[in-house]
């Protein structure tokens, strides 16, 4: 253990000591709970203690379980959390601060320092009684007519990913329904004749009864990264990156 460590051990001793002696420290108390109130009394022991992944949707591919368990055999002392993010916000819980890292799909806007951990194929989800249904495949060309389902505005960049706008020759999406979520992505395809883009890798965990998936041809593949705030240099933050690293990597400065 670095003297660094032990110094925020020592500190966090020290707060769950006092936390024991006064009581009312770590309540909910006037909206600020026990993390804001460990963050005002201590921020490098609370940093230390724990961090909070965020994702829009469920990450799957092993990716969750194999972080989890290289980051604890890292910083055994170090609780890590998982956060929903809905898709209305573009930086995943980062610009706000509700998480320190999050899985995104590209394009991230605004950011360079990113951990690519996938690349995949995109597909089309429909109901099972759609025209596709008796499709193995479909080229995209063949969709750009069909409705879509699209991300809220204020997904920007990502919005127009899953709706391929950059490969439409020009020809604007028709959009008919927004979502913000996967049960509502889902719950809408059940309930008409849209369809959406999604990753390969969603395809397989997200499966329904009614849902199919087949590949789409003549698009670019998606890409999952895992993205933290640009200037977060904390010790915690590189272990938690090379922590899916095949090799060790640094942060920018």
């Amino acid at each position: 253990m670095g003297v660094g460590e032990q110094d925020g051990g020592d500190r966090l001793a020290g707060l769950l000591d006092l936390r024991h002696r006064f009581p009312g420290i770590g309540r909910r108390a006037q909206g600020v709970d026990e993390d804001q109130a460990l963050r005002c009394l201590d921020p490098v022991a609370a940093d230390a203690s724990r961090l909070t992944v965020g994702m829009s949707t469920s990450v799957g591919r092993g990716l969750s379980g194999t972080l989890r368990e290289r980051f604890t055999e890292r910083r055994p002392g170090c609780d890590l959390r998982l956060r929903q993010v809905n898709w209305t916000d573009p930086k995943a819980g980062l610009a706000e601060g509700e998480v320190d890292v999050a899985f995104v799909w590209l394009p991230f806007p605004g950011q360079d320092d990113l951990n690519v951990r996938v690349r995949e194929p995109r597909w089309v989800a429909f109901r099972h009684d759609h025209w596709l249904a008796e499709r193995d495949e479909v080229d995209f060309a063949e969709l750009l007519d069909e409705k879509f389902l699209a991300l809220p505005q204020s997904a920007g960049l990502l919005r127009d990913h899953w709706l391929a706008t950059d490969e439409r020759g020009g020809r604007p999406p028709v959009v008919c329904t927004t979502v913000t979520n996967a049960e509502e992505t889902f719950a809408a395809l059940e309930s008409g004749d849209t369809i959406v883009l999604l990753a390969a890798g969603n395809a397989e965990i997200y499966r329904r009864p009614a849902i199919m998936t087949i590949p789409v041809t003549g698009l670019s593949p998606s890409v999952l990264a895992l993205a933290w705030r640009p200037g977060d240099h904390r010790s915690t933050i590189r272990d938690l990156v090379e922590a899916l690293s095949p090799e060790p990597q640094r942060l920018r400065t």
